[in-house]
C-alpha cells in the first residue's frame, strides 16, 4: 500500500471517528436537555 493510499484510508478512519462524536455529542446535548427538563417539572411539583 501506497504512502497516498495510507493517509487517504487514515483519513477516512478519522472523518468516521469525528461523525461518530458528532452523533455522541448531539446525543448527550438531548438527553441534558432532557434531564434539565425533568428536573423542572420535579422542582414544580415539589412546590
Amino acid at each position: 500500500m501506497s504512502s497516498s493510499q495510507k493517509s487517504n484510508q487514515t483519513l477516512e478512519s478519522f472523518n468516521q471517528e469525528v461523525e461518530q462524536l458528532k452523533y455522541a455529542s448531539s446525543a448527550y446535548k438531548k438527553l441534558q436537555q432532557l434531564t434539565e427538563i425533568y428536573n423542572d417539572i420535579i422542582h414544580n411539583r415539589s412546590v
